[in-house]
């Protein structure tokens, strides 16, 4: 970046896990709302599984930053009337000012809306037709255009949440295996992290962005940490930048797309093919992890190797019977042990 010289700034958004609850909302208004709609958010419909939500709780709290106006508003009115004064503290929310203000006003008649203590106040969603669309008609009102998306609806979320005022979200989900309803939270790590990934593809569909991924499958079982990069490498249109430590993601990725870093250099992956490679040689030969065996088994790796080359092959033998007693008789370096005493035997 040179001095004096305009850059064009681009937006950077921060997603986390947490992020899902946000993103499930703002899809909501335009899957289940008009035919037209509907139709261009189909597959999203299926694959996030939104028809299966079937309640939304939206809590705000009190900003810590605006307590003192809060609270000098609060008490003029209270001393004019006490009744009227907490009713309106509780419609106005707090009184907010600005955007927040405007638009958590704009979708409050949309929907059920509670005010539980002078901290907490909740809005309901319930995920039908009727409800959705007003949500979404409150939302055309609120930008004045026609021309919205659900990234529009995700930014204002976010702007509350980073301001303070948003609580939490609360998801009510039907499983359809059960037929019972959990809560967002009770979703496999899997299944949160897929639906993360694929909602965020979704939301940034008509953009030109970057996607940083730090680590996203951190904790997957290792079946949700191929499935997960599969999506990645078949289904995202957009850049993306990842990190990882995974060997069950590495191996789902060819050489043009590999990159190692190692002492501040970052280096193109050319010598050696990940794609479908097991663990052991990735670790191997990738991450130069030379701890994989236990000390005590390599020593008898290379015992076993030393009497095959004096051509020992009964104490040979005996070495790889007792590794086969902790190892696998399939294990690459049982199999090397034995290939190296097969060809020693010919050869001399």
């Amino acid at each position: 970046m040179r001095y004096n010289t305009n850059v064009p700034l681009r937006e950077f958004i921060l997603i986390n896990t947490n992020s899902l609850r946000k993103l499930l909302l703002s899809f909501l208004p335009f899957v289940n709302s008009d035919a037209r709609l509907e139709n261009e958010y189909m597959l999203l419909r299926e694959l996030l599984e939104l028809d299966n939500i079937k309640q939304v709780t939206v809590s705000y709290k009190k900003p810590s930053w605006n307590i003192k106006k809060i609270e000098e508003k609060f008490n003029k009115l209270y001393d004019v009337n006490s009744e009227d004064a907490l009713s309106e503290y509780c419609q106005e929310f707090y009184f907010l000012q600005g955007i927040v203000g405007q638009f958590i006003g704009s979708i409050k008649d949309t929907t059920s809306y509670e005010f539980f203590d002078e901290f907490i106040s909740k809005m309901t969603f319930e995920n039908n037709p009727s409800q959705m669309l007003a949500l979404y008609m409150a939302m055309v009102s609120f930008f004045k255009s026609n021309e919205i998306a659900p990234l529009d609806f995700y930014k204002v979320l976010d702007n509350i949440d980073g301001l303070g005022v948003l609580d939490n979200i609360k998801i009510q989900i039907k499983k359809e295996a059960s037929n019972k309803t959990i809560e967002l939270d009770g979703l496999s790590e899997g299944e949160h992290q897929l639906k993360l990934i694929i909602a965020l593809k979704e939301l940034f569909k008509q953009t030109d962005c970057l996607f940083l991924l730090d680590e996203p499958d951190t904790y997957l079982h290792p079946e949700w940490q191929i499935t997960l990069m599969e999506y990645l490498v078949n289904h995202f249109n957009h850049q993306v930048l990842i990190t990882t430590h995974s060997t069950y993601a590495l191996n789902r990725l060819t050489n043009d797309n590999l990159f190692v870093m190692k002492s501040g250099n970052v280096d193109k992956v050319r010598e050696y093919s990940l794609y479908g490679a097991d663990g052991d040689s990735i670790l191997d030969f990738f991450q130069i992890v030379n701890n994989i065996q236990p000390d005590r088994v390599k020593a008898q790796i290379v015992k076993a190797k030393e009497c095959i080359e004096r051509m020992e092959f009964e104490n040979a033998e005996h070495i790889i019977i007792e590794l086969e007693k902790e190892m696998p008789s399939v294990h690459p370096d049982i199999l090397e042990l034995r290939r190296l005493m097969k060809l020693k035997k010919i050869l001399g």
